[in-house]
């Protein structure tokens, strides 16, 4: 069967354009990469959406996941409050973006003889974080796991609502930006 020029075009418009939805429905799936909780030497909290990496870094402390915490870029005052002693708590501001986190976290770890810990951070960053950190700590031995600091999804459809496909269309632009960069 012959199809003309114009069909032509429309087929295989329509075919790239199904591919490209079933290749963002792969990638959003398959976004998050949140490991289980395991104890460690250290929790690092990282910045940014801070008051729920704050929280979920404090039930981590009070289940026991480790007894020190490292904060970057943020107050302690919030541990403080929710009884954490002050000798347990490291805070440093480490100016940059994820990656120079990392690199401080890495030196931190280094220097005060850490060989475990739990990162902090957004489902929607730890990939960008796992990236960053995996390429600091490789070759050091040092076990980093990563840990969302938003409950797991359970409702089918979750990470295919708008706004979190934004937000993972916004991290794979920053970390395609490492890639290049680092």
């Amino acid at each position: 069967m012959l199809y003309s020029p114009k069909l032509k075009i429309v087929l295989i418009t329509l075919l790239i354009l199904g591919a490209l939805a079933v290749g963002l429905y792969a990638v959003v799936i398959f976004w998050p990469v949140a490991d289980a909780e395991r104890r460690s030497d250290l929790i690092i909290c990282l910045g940014g959406n801070t008051r729920a990496r704050q929280e979920k870094t404090l039930k981590l402390y009070n289940e026991r996941y480790a007894q020190k915490l490292l904060l970057t870029n943020q107050s302690h005052d919030y541990f403080l409050k929710n009884g954490v002693s002050s000798s347990n708590i490291y805070v440093t501001s480490v100016p940059g973006n994820t990656f120079e986190e990392a690199q401080y976290c890495q030196k931190f770890m280094e220097e005060h003889k850490i060989n475990s810990a739990l990162v902090v951070s957004d489902w929607w960053h730890l990939r960008r974080v796992k990236w960053s950190f995996e390429t600091v700590f490789q070759g050091t031995g040092m076990g980093i796991r990563y840990i969302s600091a938003q409950p797991e999804a359970a409702e089918t459809g979750y990470y295919l609502q708008a706004h979190r496909i934004k937000l993972i269309l916004e991290e794979m632009v920053k970390l395609l930006g490492y890639w290049v960069r680092y």
